[in-house]
């Protein structure tokens, strides 16, 4: 009788304690969700909507991304997250349509070919990759977040900010910011 008891008592927490708590990290989705959104922005904007594929060309480089999150992020992870939003499809649309370049900055590139990890890829990153362009335009992002958590829930509200400056101008040519939430539940044991 003492066995069952004691069994019947471990249940719940075995069911809650042997699943991990979910994770409320920015996601590949997020990523996803980010672009098409600052696409979709972007086209709005004055001067990016009068804007043709005959239009002069802008080379946009992105030049600075701040995180301001409770998520720690490496440098990579904060240029791969521009790497993947300025290569999915809502952005790659802007090419053809708009004329406009995002390309990574020159000591990214030479930061690129100094890892090992690139391997056969470096083969694109030559001397001769970036020679040709000259940016027009700089993009700036920010990500930042407010926490709020208890044992078992987790919410983090993500702010990703960006800032499109001309440099010929100087002036801003396009800022917006886009918000969402992630939650995650589980038990939190220390």
């Amino acid at each position: 009788m003492r066995a069952f008891v004691i069994a019947l008592c471990l249940v719940p927490l075995w069911l809650t304690g042997c699943s991990a708590p979910q994770s409320t990290r920015l996601t590949g989705d997020d990523m996803d969700e980010i672009a098409a959104r600052m696409a979709a922005s972007l086209r709005r904007c004055p001067a990016v909507a009068a804007r043709t594929a005959d239009s002069p060309l802008w080379v946009v480089t992105i030049n600075q991304v701040t995180n301001l999150t409770s998520d720690v992020m490496s440098e990579g992870e904060k240029w791969y997250i521009m790497a993947r939003v300025q290569g999915l499809m809502p952005m790659l649309a802007l090419r053809q349509e708009k004329n406009i370049r995002f390309v990574i900055p020159a000591e990214r590139r030479d930061a690129m070919l100094a890892d090992p990890n690139i391997g056969a890829q470096a083969g694109e990153l030559t001397e001769a990759f970036a020679a040709g362009r000259q940016p027009t335009h700089s993009l700036e992002a920010t990500f930042s977040s407010v926490s709020r958590a208890d044992p078992t829930h987790r919410t983090d509200a993500y702010q990703c900010q960006f800032q499109l400056l001309d440099l010929r101008s100087g002036e801003p040519a396009w800022m917006d910011q886009f918000d969402f939430k992630r939650a995650a539940s589980g038990q939190v044991w220390d």
